[in-house]
């Protein structure tokens, strides 16, 4: 009987240590597993800083473009409209006036 009691006994203790170690190794995998998280979402976040940054810089590009091509057809208009006043300032004077005083 002493023999059973202590057989059981030691059964307990390599359970318990057993138990002890799964714990153990449960803690270590959590840690494991929220370093790895931050690690993923910080390469994530990385990916998108420079992401972010390479479109400001097509952006800003963009932008010099569309601002390139504005100011081209701004000139051209301009350009027209210094011909047409220059052709026609005389006629458009005799029209305000003639509109003007009668």
């Amino acid at each position: 009987m002493k023999d059973m009691i202590g057989q059981i006994i030691e059964m307990d203790k390599k359970a318990r240590e057993a138990t002890e170690l799964i714990q153990k190794d449960r803690l270590n995998l959590e840690q494991e597993i929220l370093l790895l998280k931050q690690k993923i979402r910080d390469k994530y976040l990385e990916r998108v800083q420079k992401r972010l940054l390479k479109n400001r810089v097509l952006e800003r590009e963009h932008s010099k473009r569309v601002l390139a091509q504005i100011k081209i057809t701004q000139d051209d208009t301009l350009k027209k409209l210094n011909l047409l006043y220059k052709e026609n300032k005389n006629l458009w004077v005799e029209q305000i006036c003639s509109r003007v005083l009668g």
